[in-house]
């Protein structure tokens, strides 16, 4: 059987070559997302980010970014907005945030996941050979951590076990977070729950980013549409309404 393309976040160049050198394996991998974490900043944001220059944004507007992780997004958007609102359930990830970003009153950090209803549940951690955190793609959809890393490392789901932790789901319409330009959407999976909980701001004139999910897809596509949204991809500069199935990251504008 043909083994699956990887999906890259980059489109090109040196940036292009680099990421298919550590994405040849889980530990090389693990390796550069640590020396990006402590070293290299937003040199290597995902490339559809560039998007956000084609927007009308006011800097003295707010960013909300659901699903920081370790800050990948924060370190693109914190020199763009006047403040960035970061959701972060994961409580090591949260930790490691709060003491990055203590020096930085512009960015408020939230240990919460964003859902279409307050509860408590369970967050999916995927480890490979059960030695090595994956954590960027942890998930409240445990099959979703299989299909994230098949697609971005081609990793078999026989090689992943997986660790559980207990976070708390908030509705985004509980946080009054005043004049908000953009919203990014990282969820693994879980988009549908976010939308359906964010409807007070959706009813805005914002732009959202949302990280492209297959299982959820049409139904992200389909709900904005109802709010007055179209769905973009960013390709050379310029968006484009062609193969969005193919984009790392979605646009959607009113």
């Amino acid at each position: 059987m043909k083994q699956k393309l990887k999906r890259y976040t980059q489109n090109g160049g040196y940036k292009l070559i680099l990421e298919k050198i550590v994405k040849y394996h889980p530990i090389t991998y693990k390796i550069a997302f640590f020396i990006k974490k402590k070293f290299l900043g937003s040199l290597f944001a995902e490339d559809d980010l560039k998007g956000i220059e084609l927007l009308k944004i006011d800097q003295k507007s707010s960013c909300i970014d659901i699903g920081a992780n370790i800050g990948q997004s924060i370190e693109y958007f914190k020199n763009k907005f006047f403040s960035i609102h970061a959701f972060e359930p994961n409580k090591d990830n949260y930790n490691y945030l709060r003491k990055k970003y203590k020096n930085l009153p512009n960015i408020n950090l939230y240990n919460f996941a964003i859902g279409k209803e307050d509860e408590t549940k369970t967050l999916y951690i995927p480890y490979w050979k059960n030695l090595i955190s994956l954590h960027q793609s942890a998930s409240l959809i445990k099959e979703e951590c299989f299909n994230s890393l098949y697609e971005f490392l081609s990793i078999k789901k026989s090689d992943l076990s997986i660790r559980t932790a207990e976070v708390k789901v908030r509705k985004l319409n509980n946080f009054d977070i005043q004049n908000v330009s953009l919203i990014k959407i990282d969820s693994e999976g879980f988009e549908k729950e976010v939308l359906m909980g964010m409807n007070f701001y959706l009813n805005q004139n914002i732009n959202i980013i949302i990280e492209n999910s297959k299982t959820s897809f049409k139904f992200v596509k389909n709900y904005l549409e109802e709010y007055g949204f179209k769905c973009y991809r960013y390709q050379n500069g310029s968006f484009t309404n062609q193969k969005l199935n193919e984009a790392l990251n979605l646009y959607f504008l009113k």
